[in-house]
This record gives C-alpha cells, structure tokens and sequence, in this order.
C-alpha cells in the first residue's frame, strides 16, 4: 500500500523463458524445448494461468483500497471552496449597500459570493497608531508597497501591555466574517503554527472601543501572537455593534490589540497591514433553501440573488408533524394564487403576501433557470446504495448540499422535508455525495420509500481553480450596467482543492506512515527536533548516550546575535513537545551550544602585483572557520588541507609554509593529527590569525 507493488510487470512470454532457463538447473534428463514437447505445454498453461492471476491481483478497486485504509484512520477528504479576504477599491453606488442573499462577484469567470445579509460598507483602516513607535512612516504599512524592512510596532522588546490601536470609518455588518491580514518581515524561517495552538511566546487581546469602555471581540488568530504572516478574523455580535461608539477627535471606531504577556525570541517586525477585508467563498450557487421565521403580520420580504432570473417556491411549517412514522420537521407546499402572492419590489427582492395568517416559520426555495428542469432529481425506490444523478453542471460543493424530500398527502398536499448529508437518524434519509462522479448515493431511504427527491442547496466550485492571486480584481454589477461594487484580493487564496482521488488518499497515507513519531533514531530526532511548531530552529545536534539511556539535544536557534543560547522558555518548550515522542526508557537532555574558536598562524607567500591580500586571505578563512552561519553542524570535523587547498588555490597566492590551524582551548575541541574535532554540541567561529605574507624580497605583514 505504501508503495504499490506492480504484479503484473511480467508478460506471459516472459514467464515461460524464465520458466524454461531453470529447467536444467532442477532436470538433467529434460533436452527437449520444443513447443511438441508435452512438458513444455504444460509449463506454458502453468505460465498463462500465472500472468492472469497476477494480472487480477494488481487490478485492487480503489473502493477497495479506499476501505483498506479506512482501517488505518484515513479516510477521503472532502472538497473545500477557496475563501479570500477582499478590499473594497471602487463603488458606483451610494455606501452602505445592502446585498442580496449569496451575491455574486466575478473575477473573470471564477464565481464568488457574500455569505448572507451582507452590507457592504466603507470598513478600510484609516489610521494605526502604537505605543511604542513614533516613527512617521507607520501610516505606510497600510499602503500597498508596506514598509520595507517592517517596523516593530510592539516595541524593541515587548513585555506586555503594549497596545496598537486601529482606527476604521465604519464596522461591519452584525453576523459579518472580517479580518486584518498582517505581513511580517521574515527574516528567519519559523515553524508554521496553526491558530489555537500553544503559544509560548505572546498572548494578545483584541477589544473594540464602546460606550462601556474597551469590550473583547473574540477572534481567530492566524498569526498566533504575530509569530507569523496571515489573517485576524473576527465576527461582531449586534449587541456589540449597537453598544460601539466612534473617537471624537478622529470620527472613527476604534478596535485594540494589547499585548498581554510577551517574551519573542525575535520580535516582530510589521511589513503591511491590510483590512478591514470582507469574507468571499469561490461557489456558484444554483439553488438555495432560505429559512423564515415570521412576523405577527401576513407578508415576509425575501431578497436574494437567485430571483433576478430564478424562481422561487413557497413552504410553511406544519405545527404537528408525523413523529410516529419518521416525519420531523417538515413543510407544507403553498399555492401561488390561492394562498399568497409575489410583489416585485427590486430585481433581488420579492415581498411575499399570505391570504390570511402566515406561517410560524416559511421556507422559500429560489433556484436558478438553469436547474428548474433538474429541480426532480428522482424517487426514492427503498433499495440500498441507490444512485441518482445530479444536475450536469460544474463540480457539485459538497459542503453547500442538501435535497427535499417530497411526499404527496391523501388531501393532496405536497409535505417537503429538508435533509442534509450523512444524517444520523435511523428513519432519515441516509445519503452522501460523490463529487467526482457527481451523484448521490442513497444508503438508506428511512421511512420515505416512495417519496420524491428534489434539490435544495445546491452550487458548484471550481476547487484548485478558485484559488486566485493576490491583487485579482473582483466585481459586481448588473447585467448591462458595469461594475457597481469593485474588490481587490488581499492574498493568494490556497485553501480551494476538490475532493482527494484514491492515488492522493494513498500519498498521504505513505507520507504519515514514513513521518517519524517516536525518537528511535537520530533522523527521527532531529526531524521532530526540527518541526516544533512556533520555533525558529538553524542548527540541531543529537547525540545518544547508550550506556546512561540518554538522548543528548543541543539546538542552536535563529537570532540576530553574534552566538546565540537557548533561553529558559526555548527549553521548556523543547521538553515540551518531546515529551509524547520519546521513548519511555530514555530520558532527554537540551544542551546549550557552545562556540569555539579556532586560530590560525603561517607564513603565506603571495605574488607580486596583487592589492589587498590579507584581506582577502582573511575573507577566505573566515567564510572557511564560519560553523555559525554555515550549513555546518554540530561535531564537524575542520579539516586543515581543505583550508590549505582553498588558500594555494587563490590567485594572489604563490605557496603556504609552516601553517597551522587549533582552537583556542580544548575544552570542546580536540586535535586528530593536523585536523580539529569538535564536541558533539560545539560549533566553530574565526578566531585569531597571525599570518605573515612575504613576497620575493619584501616583507609585507
């Protein structure tokens, strides 16, 4: 399974000559080869049935394959829509707008679309001040070149209750995802971490100034404590929204981050800052299924993107249902005409109008023109694994799905039933949906044997297509009208896939299975020494003790410093996360790194005419003895006739006499004939050099 084995790789012919090449090794009395003799036909026939069933063993259904490593605990991963964060650039319409219900916007051809009963508004950051910096281009973070270098808004060391303050013309919607994408400048490469993660380095709060002072917005944090680039998404509440109050002196809301604790091995440093940004979802719905509760009176108002050119169905919830037969909630079919009438109030919104009471709750159904035909996907006939076909459009997003089960009553009532995917109840209608082959499979119908089966939520995606540069234009507009409303894409989207085939099931079973997950070796150290998330980590040296039981860990982390140490919150970290990977019997040790240096004397003879040669000679042995910056690791071995080969090798250089190269102590290093080996935790710098450069009769040290 890890790596599939093909057994079929042989062709008959192949088989038999193999088969006959041994013959004299098992046979000496065995002359005759030819085809007439007996023993070759039957040796051929042994030869054939061998090449079929080889054949019918390597031939696994991938349903069966897929089952196999369901086993394991890895199952298909379903298909995810691409989702960016845009900035609002242009409107040719008065601000806020209020749009419809899963509006549409284009980036090209690729759809995508607002989440519901969302307003859209001016929201951009106009202003950022911090605490800590009074440097004048902080305003330039939040235009679109940044600040090269970044800044560090949290001071040069940050302790805690640091604050930054973000000033914006107006809040989002109630119920409205929105996020700030911060840029950092990453000078070093930092494990990524995903948000909720142990963060040992920062806590931040996130707070919005009200008329009760500053109240907390409860936020997801990519960045984890600005250890690294990407979003703060938060979703403000109504009570919040109505409770908000603007700065005077500014004319703006204000929302706070503070620092709570903080102890950043690197701080930092803030390249752009991008917001507020509102939430898209690359999908194309086609049909949609809105829920309503009523009001006293006897009219609704829906307002949805799907009625420009759609149609709509009305449904009213049933007070009593069927409980004793499976029904739960369900909904009864309303009469157009005789039970209510539309009025057009725009090309989104309709206003619906009952005879008499409306219902408690009402369902409306808009489906777009292109699906009406397709609205009946089939009947529920009661066997299992029935498989029905869905409407031939784009890829079906499974994530956005649900049918209606329709019956028809002895009054003459149609009664409709929402399900949604994978329900869990024994009376339900049991079904998933295959994306690839784009049909539903119905493994139990319940109690609906009979019943009809219609859409209900329904759109399309277009997977890894939908996931589109940063800077990608978005616009809405109405047909014949140019863009209305137009957006900028923050960053790249990365996030759009369709659902995994087996062959990828399969990779990533392989990946995980060779992905160490105990300490046994040192490359199974060393690779989960390496990958501990949130750490910046340049060198790592691991060193057994057999006879203690004993894995020694020196790491040397990434830092501006000349020769940096482990500090007391890198240790505990370490310790940490290792804990789950060592073996019970061994017990773990983190050294601190130790630097040593190594010096350098002889006599260089150098050419004549050549400008600068101790320089350059001294260039050339420093990048040589450089074990901190370098690729070097632990333990290395300096080996003295590379360092002679590099130095007679230079152009300036006529010969070498009497050099030599030793540390400056030996407590971490010793000598091995003329090279220098170092202690398993020691890594080397340039020391001292006493070099004396002669020409042909001059003296030039």
């Amino acid at each position: 399974m890890l790596d599939s084995i093909n057994l079929n790789d042989k062709s008959f012919e192949q088989i038999r000559d193999e088969a006959v090449s041994q013959i004299p090794i098992y046979s000496k009395d065995w002359t005759n080869y030819n085809i007439s003799d007996p023993g070759i036909t039957i040796l051929e026939n042994f030869a054939a049935f061998l090449a079929l069933q080889q054949g019918e063993l390597n031939e696994v259904p991938e349903k069966i394959k897929e089952k196999l490593l369901g086993l394991a605990g890895f199952t298909i991963r379903k298909g995810n829509a691409a989702n960016i964060y845009a900035s609002l650039k242009n409107a040719a319409v008065e601000l806020p707008c209020a749009m419809p219900d899963r509006a549409k916007l284009y980036a090209q051809d690729i759809c995508f679309e607002f989440a519901r009963n969302t307003c859209v508004s001016d929201i951009e950051i106009t202003l950022v001040k911090a605490d800590a910096v009074r440097d004048g281009r902080i305003q330039m973070l939040l235009e679109n070149q940044g600040v090269r270098g970044g800044l560090e808004l949290l001071g040069e060391n940050p302790a805690g209750g640091e604050s930054i303050l973000f000033y914006v013309k107006n809040l989002p919607g109630a119920g409205v995802k929105t996020g700030i994408h911060f840029a950092l400048t990453q000078q070093f490469h930092r494990n990524h971490m995903e948000p909720g993660m142990h963060n040992p380095f920062a806590a931040i709060k996130w707070e919005l100034r009200t008329e009760d002072g500053y109240s907390d917005i409860t936020v997801c944090d990519e960045t984890c404590g600005f250890l690294q680039s990407g979003y703060v998404t938060f979703t403000l509440g109504e009570k919040l929204l109505e409770r908000a109050v603007k700065d005077e002196t500014r004319d703006a809301y204000v929302i706070r981050l503070t620092v709570v604790r903080a102890d950043y091995d690197i701080v930092p440093r803030f390249e752009k800052i991008s917001g507020l940004l509102m939430h898209l979802v690359q999908r194309d719905t086609k049909s949609d299924v809105l829920l309503i509760h009523s009001a006293d009176n006897n009219e609704v108002c829906v307002r949805h993107y799907l009625l420009k050119d759609g149609f709509s169905e009305v449904y009213g919830k049933e007070d009593k249902g069927r409980c004793e037969d499976g029904w739960g909630s369900r909904y009864r079919r309303y009469h157009e005409g005789a039970e209510y009438r539309t009025e057009y109030v725009d090309s989104y919104t309709r206003r619906i109008i009952f005879e008499g009471k409306a219902p408690q709750e009402i369902m409306v159904v808009c489906r777009e023109e292109s699906v009406m035909v397709h609205g009946k996907l089939g009947v529920l006939y009661g066997y299992d694994e029935q498989v029905i076909s869905l409407p031939d459009n784009a890829r079906v997003y499974p994530g956005a799905f649900s049918v209606l089960v329709m019956e028809e009553t002895e009054s003459g009532d149609i009664m409709c039933h929402p399900v949604e995917p994978e329900a869990a109840s024994g009376t339900e209608v049991r079904y998933s949906v295959d994306e690839k082959e784009n049909t539903l499979i119905i493994h139990d119908c319940g109690v609906y044997e009979g019943a009809g089966l219609w859409l209900g939520n329904y759109a399309v995606y277009r997977g890894e297509g939908g996931n589109i540069l940063a800077g990608t234009e978005l616009c809405y507009e109405r047909e014949g009208t140019g863009a209305l409303l137009e957006f900028g894409c923050s960053t790249a989207a990365s996030d759009g896939n369709f659902e995994e085939d087996c062959a990828q099931l399969q990779r990533r079973f392989s990946k995980d299975v060779r992905t160490p997950m105990t300490m046994v070796t040192q490359e199974d150290c060393e690779h989960i020494v390496g990958n501990i998330p949130g750490l910046s980590i340049h060198k790592i040296g691991i060193c057994a003790v057999p006879n203690k039981n004993e894995i020694h860990i020196v790491v040397k982390p990434n830092s501006d410093k000349p020769m940096p140490m482990l500090s007391r919150l890198y240790q505990d970290e370490i310790y940490r996360y290792l804990e789950k990977y060592r073996m019970l019997t061994t017990k773990l040790v983190i050294e601190q790194p130790v630097y040593v240096p190594v010096n350098v004397t002889g006599v260089v003879y150098v050419k004549r005419h050549f400008e600068h040669c101790r320089e350059r000679i001294e260039d050339v042995l420093r990048k040589m003895l450089d074990g901190v910056h370098s690729d070097a690791q632990f333990g290395s071995r300096i080996i003295f006739y590379e360092i002679y080969r590099q130095l007679s090798d230079m152009d300036a250089v006529d010969r070498i006499h009497e050099l030599s190269i030793f540390p400056d102590n030996f407590r971490n290093a010793d000598m091995s004939g003329m090279d220098i080996v170092l202690d398993s935790n020691a890594l080397c710098y340039p020391g001292s050099f006493r070099l004396e450069l002669t020409d042909v009769g001059r003296n030039l040290s």
